[in-house]
């Protein structure tokens, strides 16, 4: 087990593993919703061997690659039941005694486990259902609903006896249409049960609604089909002009394998007249990175302003690393794409979840991955583990969904091949700020001036937060624990706060998607006067001489004149306007596509020093990019970029450039591994 080298993170991951035996074997596996070849071709057997419980001691027979987490305990599919040969969805239950259960979606039914003790997970009971590759589960009061693409409609399970061992299937519902389902969304203030998908396109599936009066017999209550829906997430919105409304985000496509991917916004609190409140098609523009491929799955922020939005194909069709997109929900009926992120790891991404200021990704292949989204429009990836070590190909096996909302902390999840997973958190006492120490702040002050003056320009806000969280710790009053009352994932987040990332606030877009430049002049005018260079900008701004700041129109005709000199035929003009155009959205979408394009070295190495002041996804993205760049320059001016912005993801980006041609590259990719090892 590869244990966390942070010493502010620690994180334990417990998997369930004990014998079950008793149920029959699963038939032919059911597909419908991924009717496509890849999901086919890539279909494995199931691991064969046993799992692992901490408390027998000793250690797992795999060993899962992670970072701030540590396996507990492991359930493998045959522990289940031998005829078991695939996972899918999970979800958790908290019993009125207080007491922890996780429910897994299997191949031939579910499962029901307790995880009161992480390390030492106990299987309850496994229920027979419908065979299918896709099932899925809620809970409301003390009822289980389990959902499936292999038909029989609805399933419920009491749960009120789960503590004494016993859970019943009693009741199964049929009403509704069509039996097969893909997903299930539970709104448990307003006690309403929500059919997602399922079956083929003749129709498609949308929303199906079911009462919860009686939890124990769902009623059907109305339907809308005008598109094909995935996945939904049902609230009861609390903002003025929806206060009350019951809304269901659904993630939609034409058809259930693809066709206009996007996030219908409804309005369901009439489930006999749903309506569209607004909707995003993210295969259209503004596009950033690249457009949306299929809409699968998506999770409100905690404060309902932002959709994170997964696409489980475009990794594979575009080669792009792992893309969440960030969609401005503040306006129900405006939904806007305002930012993307990634780890850059080249995984499919799958479902996910928030809690808090974490963000918490079931990727497929490259497994848990957790964020901070302290800044919710740059989450940094903060902690992993990896359920699937040979390999992050976009590919579909391993890790199928992750639950981290059970109250002690423990996370659950789901491996198609290798069962149940159970995560939990632990944060390290993190020391107290402080400002003791004159003699300390002048070193720290005359190591920041070293820094400046061996860079054209000053160092970037990572690196002042590495020299201020030295500063913390070496000058502080000792370490201040951190309060019994703050959770382990509030303290996480707050005892590491993220690099203010935040992009500026969206301009009033024009018809044709892209923002108004004069609309958008950002805060940093007087450095951008101060920089210029280029020859007809020069003298616009010696003309202008010590008037002040430039006006709003001065400014966007230096700003144009700038983008004009990058598709100059001179490459000297070209990197002299990539050196001093101010970064604002059409600047830096040109920049990342001339990193890829420019013959010349010098302009492409120009970008990489000015793509390192931006801090984003998109900017995190060409730069990874850049160090396969066939000029070592670049590759070297990569590196250095990256060294302070990156994580231990980087690490297998680096170790490919040690076998690189250009000595300089080779020992500049080993510095940088050691750094980020440290």
């Amino acid at each position: 087990m590869v244990k966390s080298m942070s010493t502010t993170l620690a994180v334990g991951l417990a998997l369930l593993a004990l014998p079950f035996s008793g149920s029959p074997a699963g038939a032919q596996i059911v597909s419908a919703a991924h009717d496509d070849a890849e999901w086919e071709q890539d279909r494995q057997p199931p691991y064969a061997g046993a799992g692992w419980l901490e408390s027998d001691g000793g250690s797992a027979a795999v060993d899962f690659p992670s970072s701030g987490i540590d396996l507990r305990s492991w359930i493998s599919l045959s522990e289940f039941d031998p005829g078991t040969n695939a996972a899918n969805d999970c979800w958790g239950y908290v019993a009125p005694s207080g007491r922890e259960y996780a429910l897994i979606g299997l191949s031939l039914g579910t499962a029901f486990v307790e995880v009161t003790d992480p390390g030492n997970a106990q299987i309850v009971d496994v229920i027979t259902g419908p065979t299918s590759s896709w099932r899925d589960i809620k809970t409301h009061q003390q009822f289980a609903y389990a959902v499936s693409e292999g038909g029989e409609g609805i399933q419920v399970f009491d749960l009120s006896q789960i503590d004494s061992g016993v859970v019943s299937l009693v009741n199964t519902i049929t009403a509704g249409g069509r039996l097969q389902t893909h997903d299930l969304a539970i709104n448990t203030e307003s006690g309403r049960l929500y059919r997602v998908g399922g079956g083929g396109n003749s129709p498609v599936n949308g929303l199906r609604v079911y009462s919860l009066a009686d939890p124990s017999t769902p009623a059907f209550l109305g339907e809308w089909h005008d598109r094909y829906c995935h996945d939904a997430q049902v609230v009861t919105w609390t903002d003025a002009p929806y206060v009350g409304v019951e809304v269901a985000f659904c993630y939609a496509n034409d058809t259930t394998v693809s066709g206009n991917p996007g996030i219908e916004i409804l309005d369901v609190s009439d489930p006999a007249n749903i309506g569209v409140i607004g909707s995003i098609n993210l295969s259209l523009p503004p596009i950033f990175s690249h457009p949306a491929y299929y809409a699968h799955q998506g999770w409100l922020s905690p404060d309902r302003q932002y959709v994170y939005f997964n696409d489980e194909v475009d990794e594979a069709e575009t080669g792009n690393p792992t893309t969440t997109r960030i969609i401005d929900v503040s306006d129900l009926s405006n939904p806007i794409q305002v930012a993307t992120f990634t780890n850059g790891n080249p995984a499919r991404d799958h479902n996910l979840y928030t809690k808090g200021e974490l963000l918490f990704e079931s990727n497929y292949r490259s497994g848990l991955r957790v964020f901070s989204a302290s800044d919710p429009l740059a989450p940094i990836e903060i902690a992993y583990f990896d359920t699937y070590p040979d390999d992050d190909d976009a590919n579909y096996n391993g890790l199928w969904s992750v639950y981290p909302y059970l109250p002690s902390g423990t996370i659950i999840g789901s491996d198609i091949e290798r069962g149940l997973f159970v995560w939990t958190f632990a944060v390290a006492p993190v020391p107290a700020l402080s400002a003791r120490g004159t003699l300390a702040t002048v070193l720290l002050i005359a190591i920041l001036g070293i820094m400046t003056l061996g860079h054209r320009r000053p160092p970037g806000r990572t690196t002042l937060l590495i020299i201020a969280a030295l500063a913390a710790v070496g000058f502080g009053c000792g370490p201040e624990e951190v309060p019994d009352s703050v959770p382990a994932a509030t303290a996480l987040t707050e005892s590491e706060p993220a690099p203010d990332r935040r992009l500026p606030p969206p301009a009033e877009p024009l018809e044709n998607g892209t923002a108004n430049l004069a609309e958008m002049m950002p805060t940093r005018v007087p450095q951008m006067r101060d920089r210029v260079r280029g020859a007809a900008i020069r003298s616009a701004v010696e003309a202008r001489g010590d008037q002040g700041e430039p006006t709003r129109e001065e400014y966007a005709s230096e700003q144009a004149e700038l983008l004009s000199n990058l598709g100059s035929s001179d490459p000297e003009v070209r990197a002299d306007a990539a050196d001093w155009i101010d970064l604002d959205s059409d600047a830096l979408e040109r920049l990342i596509s001339m990193l890829e394009s420019d013959p010349d070295a010098e302009v492409r190495a120009t970008i990489v020093d000015r793509l390192g002041e931006e801090e984003s996804s998109s900017t995190l993205e060409a730069l990874i990019i850049a160090l396969r760049d066939p000029d070592p320059e670049v590759v070297l001016r990569a590196i250095e970029v990256l060294e302070f912005e990156a994580g231990a993801w980087l690490i297998p980006e680096l170790e490919r450039l040690l076998s690189h041609p250009n000595p300089e590259v080779a020992e500049a990719a080993e510095d940088a591994i050691d750094f980020l090892v440290e």
